[in-house]
């Protein structure tokens, strides 16, 4: 979700360049023209959508290639076949109940033993005879447990024959030769496995999982259920005419919560190093790049996950959670110093090594930082943390090289107010640097989540710089804030495009450097208009320059309005304790200080 996807919704500020002075004196006419054409076109970072296309290969490469699938397909040919486990799957998903310990053993032989070790406990506690709903949770378990390691040792099977699975890079042996459509059937083989076992049927593991009236523990099915929503992101995104330009704008915020709402709230004894996960990207294709986990951080309620590119040049994605269990709440309630802050100050030390660590092993280091409810705190803070470390090596270390950094939020509540005061210090110290880091700040909450009023204030830009943006996605309903536990925890998008159906849900989408922008041509048009009286404007030119004039004030009033929001009712404590004083300890000082005067 880098590069272009990121400039989907947020304009890169270097690339508006300003208009020359002279220009403006030499050729006022063609300087209006050229102005009017740049207010009525849509941006250039927003994209169309491509689809998907393969790389093209040269003829060697493809003759290559050919040659060796022909030799091995011949080789296999006159080889004995192996068993074969898969048919024998296939029978067993046709019947109603199967004996569990011959559906384990296909099971293994078919995707491997590591990974029904990693779920044995749960499938331990099924019956001795099991019903197919119980065979797709099985299935369900082991997309989510997926690693790289998996995958590696399917694409050796696959060139073996073992497997029948046609890719286009067939004797490719490393994950990072392959492409990103070989890398999806990977993946698919066992994030979607009914798609081979029954491809007659056209089934979608996560749909069935649904349909089968499990109870679904979706933290320890984190993975899959992630997998499958961005399946359907991509689908709808391939068919264009769903998608207008406003739904291309909140595309990253549509993707950062899928790992803010789904990924990040996985089950921590169901986590592991080196599992798998997609991300959508969009350059000149619509294209899948998949991560892995890399480290991830689990102790007093503080919960977090590096993601890395299994190849390309993308940024690092740490993931927070929000609160979950018994020690993340009690950072939300009774944290004198902050929500979230203290156990974030014990573990920032760890944090900052686990993101040293990857920007050692990359050239040019990235990182978005994304969270939901308190992980939103936990990646504010984390925001911070880089920037203090950027500022500290002064050219010297692997956070000086950071070139990005983007913070997504979800439903978050605000800072306290010493962390307000170290992140204007930061932004302050980068502002005599040569190169800083480019910095995007995105907030997406209801306004009727009384939970987001909780603290101080969230991150925010002081003054306009051209390294610092902030990006805002306001949400309003039919409920008010009695209907706070539904607007912190249902999702806003569903298959990649805001969701306006719960509680006929609305929004303001408020951009500082889309404003800055039309603010930007604007000024320039009035300046060249003000110093020529006689220019005559056809009435399509008098239509823009109207419309623009209009699409600025009400971005000024979208401005205004998420503004008088940003800053919450307390500031120094957690929520819990800011009520307990303001409901209790407040109004017997109130009381004290009323008998005292008497």
């Amino acid at each position: 979700m880098w590069k272009s996807i990121l400039l989907i919704s947020r304009f890169s500020w270097s690339s508006h360049s300003a208009i020359s002075k002279n220009n403006v004196t030499i050729n006022p006419l063609n300087c209006i023209k050229n102005l009017i054409q740049e207010l009525s076109c849509s941006p250039k970072e927003t994209p169309s959508i491509l689809k998907r296309k393969v790389t093209a290969e040269s003829w060697s490469s493809i003759m290559w290639e050919n040659l060796l699938y022909l030799f091995f397909s011949l080789r296999m040919k006159f080889l004995p076949p192996p068993t074969s486990n898969i048919s024998q799957l296939k029978n067993l998903l046709t019947q109603e109940q199967v004996e569990k310990k011959i559906f384990v053993e296909y099971v293994s032989n078919v995707f491997g033993k590591r990974l029904i070790q990693t779920i044995q406990k749960a499938i331990d506690s099924l019956p001795n005879f099991i019903k197919k709903k119980d065979l797709w949770h099985i299935f369900g378990m082991i997309g989510h447990a997926l690693t790289t390691n998996d995958l590696t040792d399917l694409l050796k099977r696959v060139n073996n024959g073992e497997i029948p699975l046609k890719l286009s890079r067939s004797m490719s042996t490393d994950l990072s030769e392959l492409s990103s459509e070989d890398m999806e059937k990977l993946v698919g083989f066992y994030r979607n496995p009914l798609e081979h076992l029954l491809p007659n049927e056209k089934k979608i593991l996560w749909e069935e999982l649904e349909k089968s009236g499990i109870p679904l523990n979706n933290r320890v099915l984190a993975n899959e259920q992630y997998e499958y929503h961005i399946r359907k992101l991509t689908e709808n995104l391939e068919k264009e005419e769903q998608c207008i330009e406003a739904d291309l704008k909140l595309l990253p915020f549509a993707i950062s919560e899928q790992l803010a709402r789904i990924v990040a709230y996985a089950q921590p004894d169901a986590i592991c190093k080196n599992m798998v996960i997609p991300i959508p990207i969009f350059t000149d294709k619509q294209d899948i790049v998949y991560y892995q986990l890399n480290n991830h951080i689990n102790q007093k309620g503080l919960h977090c996950y590096l993601f890395t590119p299994l190849k390309g040049d993308f940024p690092a994605q740490l993931v927070f959670r929000g609160t979950d269990d018994v020690e993340s709440l009690s950072r939300d309630i009774l944290d004198p110093n902050g929500i979230g802050k203290t156990v974030f100050d014990e573990c920032k030390n760890q944090i900052a090594a686990m993101v040293e660590a990857y920007f050692k092993t990359t050239k040019s280091p990235a990182l978005e930082i994304t969270g939901h409810s308190l992980g939103g705190l936990d990646a504010q803070r984390a925001m911070i943390l880089c920037l203090e470390r950027f500022n500290q090596e002064n050219n010297n270390g692997p956070f000086s090289l950071l070139s990005r950094i983007n913070c997504f939020t979800f439903c978050s509540p605000k800072l306290d107010l010493d962390t307000i005061k170290s992140w204007e210090e930061q932004i302050d110290m980068l502002k005599s640097h040569l190169s800083p880091p480019q910095i995007s700040l995105n907030f997406c909450y209801h306004k009727s989540d009384l939970l987001t009023q909780a603290g101080f204030k969230n991150l925010y830009i002081k003054e306009n710089l051209s390294f610092l943006q902030e990006n805002y996605l306001q949400v309003t309903s039919d409920s008010g804030i009695l209907a706070t536990n539904t607007h912190h925890r249902e999702p806003f998008f569903k298959g990649g495009k805001f969701y306006p159906t719960q509680d006929n849900r609305k929004y303001i989408h408020y951009n500082s450097a889309d404003l800055a922008y039309l603010e930007e041509k604007m000024d320039a048009l009035q300046e060249v208009m003000g110093k020529e009286s006689k220019i005559n404007l056809s009435k399509k030119d008098l239509e823009i320059i109207e419309l623009s004039k209009n699409k600025l004030i009400e971005m000024k009033k979208n401005k205004k309005e998420i503004q008088a929001y940003q800053e919450g009712y307390s500031s120094d404590s957690s929520w819990g304790i800011f009520l307990i004083y303001k409901l209790l300890i407040a109004p017997g000082q109130r009381v004290f200080h009323w008998m005292n005067l008497s």
